[in-house]
């Protein structure tokens, strides 16, 4: 047995002791890892995959809607003045990109810091589950909004060149 700051168990030195949990956040478990962290990346995954399509799908409407139906336009003022000082795409990209980082940094530090302070890793992992879920869903219902919005206004600006329609029986 060696001594490892402090510490006293026959894993150091060991090479394998980092996969059968020796870096447990100072925990040592004989049954491996803690499931804590397998748990965190898969919702780490799942939520940044979610967010950033949810986010692209807003970002693709809004470029349709904005550029080919000149009746749209943003109602954010601040995003109106990016679009206005960087160009549509450009505004759109930055802004989406910072609110998705923005998103992904606050689920993160909420996660970390409930476990870290209350000791409630289930509940780490709920917060952060549900604060990339719910942004997934805002965004998505922006996307949905903006879709309905174009198609609405395209079938309006459609309406005089499509054909009357056909008198049955007279």
């Amino acid at each position: 047995m060696s001594t490892d700051r402090g510490r006293t168990d026959d894993t150091v030195g060991d090479t394998n002791a980092l996969w059968r949990g020796r870096n447990t956040g100072g925990a040592y478990c004989v049954a491996g890892p803690d499931p804590w962290y397998r748990y965190n990346r898969s919702i780490r995954f799942y939520g940044l995959t979610f967010l950033a399509g949810t986010k692209l799908a807003d970002i693709v409407t809004t470029v349709v809607g904005m550029r080919y139906i000149p009746s749209i336009v943003e109602a954010n003022p601040v995003a109106n003045r990016l679009f206005t000082e960087m160009g549509l795409v450009t505004g759109l990209t930055v802004l989406g990109f910072a609110t998705v980082l923005f998103a992904a940094c606050a689920a993160e530090l909420f996660g970390v810091e409930v476990r870290r302070r209350y000791g409630l890793p289930k509940t780490a992992l709920f917060a952060q589950a549900s604060i990339y879920l719910i942004l997934s869903v805002l965004f998505g219902l922006v996307a949905l909004h903006n879709a309905t919005l174009i198609a609405d206004q395209t079938t309006y600006m459609l309406d005089g060149m499509l054909a009357p329609a056909a008198v049955i029986g007279g």
